[in-house]
């Protein structure tokens, strides 16, 4: 990763690059910088780089000189950021898709701000560090040097400090401890003191979940729950049969693409199985043949057997769920004869972070009566006439409660 900065008070940049662990990374080559000062490319004697606003006010960094700069070190893999009030709100997923980048340069604005044809032309983006006025770019310059670093491999030591940080997975991060174990009267949690790791995973996770719930619930709406639930995630498919049946069924080809979308949208949920509900021995059948097809097709489906169980209705499916996770599950139930979505996504997101119950995401199944939860379809399609909007519905609904471990979109789009 290399990045350039363009300020005009560039002392205070470089000594940043030279400390700490930013300091190590540039000594191990991990990270590459510059700190471009624009008055090397004003006009002299005076090598001025701002003037008075048009139409009053303060004063204004002069494009020119900006332009300059950043054209002394701009790459063909180039992205230039501006530092501005006016920009997208930095969080932890805009983070990790910056250090996907090779090159960023950080233009700080200062005074009043920069001319505005600069950002026009040059720009890809413009970004913000927060709903605060500062007095210059450069502190959030440097905020966006440190969290993007961060996640460029090797920078930090343990990569398992990286992954576990506030916000890396959505949530807060637990508390920590060192010694002495005990330290005025306050005693570290026992459950840490006695090397039992997973007894000690599962206290960092609900810790994490119960900070995150009384601190910041406004960052679950955002976050990829599946890593802190403590039972499993499930997706039923009732009326299999209508894909799979023996009189009216879909083809081969059409039915793998089923399979393979309701595979792969359940595995960036994190779900631990895909449950399709299938009353006839022969209908069991053609799936497994269908799931061999798509084992010899798509190499990265070797393992999509291991993903699907069919059981021939719904109270084998729950009874079986109940026996795995020693528990009931939290039943959310999608129908397409239900009009419009009754429930608040992000409350439902809280309820599910909370309880100690598996969760089951059931569509077209008899079961909207013994539901705790039960929604319209998220995308108003007819089940019954459309099996593969079926399962996108299935995709919206858990994108909108439990998150994708994998997001696609670009940061520069828009």
């Amino acid at each position: 990763m290399r990045f350039s900065v363009v300020t005009a008070f560039p002392d205070f940049i470089e000594s940043y690059f030279t400390t700490s662990i930013i300091g190590k990374a540039v000594q191990k080559g991990l990270l590459e910088y510059d700190v471009v000062n624009p008055r090397s490319f004003a006009e002299p004697p005076h090598n001025q780089i701002d003037d008075y606003a048009y139409g009053g006010g303060g004063m204004v960094l002069k494009a020119e000189p900006l332009a300059r700069a950043v054209d002394s070190v701009k790459s063909p893999d180039a992205k230039v950021i501006c530092l501005s009030p006016q920009g997208k709100l930095l969080n932890q997923a805009l983070v990790e898709s910056l250090a996907k980048e090779k090159h960023l340069i950080l233009v700080c604005g200062h005074y009043e701000g920069i001319d505005e044809r600069f950002v026009q032309l040059y720009a890809d983006m413009e970004l913000s560090v927060g709903d605060y006025v500062l007095t210059g770019g450069e502190l959030p310059a440097l905020i966006v040097v440190d969290a993007v670093s961060r996640r460029i491999e090797g920078v930090v030591g343990k990569s398992s400090a990286v992954e576990d940080d506030s916000f890396a997975k959505g949530l807060l991060d637990h508390p920590h401890y060192t010694r002495p174990s005990v330290w005025r009267g306050i005693e570290v949690p026992e459950v840490l003191l006695k090397g039992d790791h997973g007894a000690v995973a599962r206290w960092r996770r609900r810790e994490s979940v119960a900070r995150t719930l009384s601190r910041r619930p406004d960052i679950i709406k955002g976050a990829f729950l599946t890593p802190y639930l403590e039972k499993g995630l499930y997706v039923v498919l009732g009326d299999a049969s209508k894909a799979f049946g023996e009189d009216e069924h879909l083809p081969d080809d059409v039915a793998i693409k089923l399979l393979k979308n309701a595979i792969s949208i359940a595995q960036r949920a994190g779900c631990r199985k895909v449950i399709l509900i299938l009353k006839q021995v022969t209908e069991r059948h053609r799936v497994r043949h269908l799931l061999s097809k798509l084992k010899e097709t798509e190499p990265d489906f070797g393992n999509c057997d291991e993903m699907v169980k069919m059981v021939p209705d719904i109270a084998k499916a729950f009874g079986w769920i109940r026996e795995k996770e020693k528990e009931k599950p939290y039943v959310v139930a999608l129908s397409s004869e239900s009009k419009g979505n009754e429930v608040d996504w992000n409350e439902l997101k809280i309820k599910i972070l909370g309880m100690c119950r598996p969760v089951v995401f059931c569509f077209q199944c008899p079961v909207e009566r013994s539901a705790d939860v039960c929604l319209g379809n998220p995308l108003g399609v007819d089940y019954e006439r459309d099996i593969l909007s079926g399962v996108d519905s299935i995709a919206v609904a858990l994108e909108k409660t439990i998150g994708f471990g994998e997001k696609r979109s670009s940061h520069w789009e828009g």
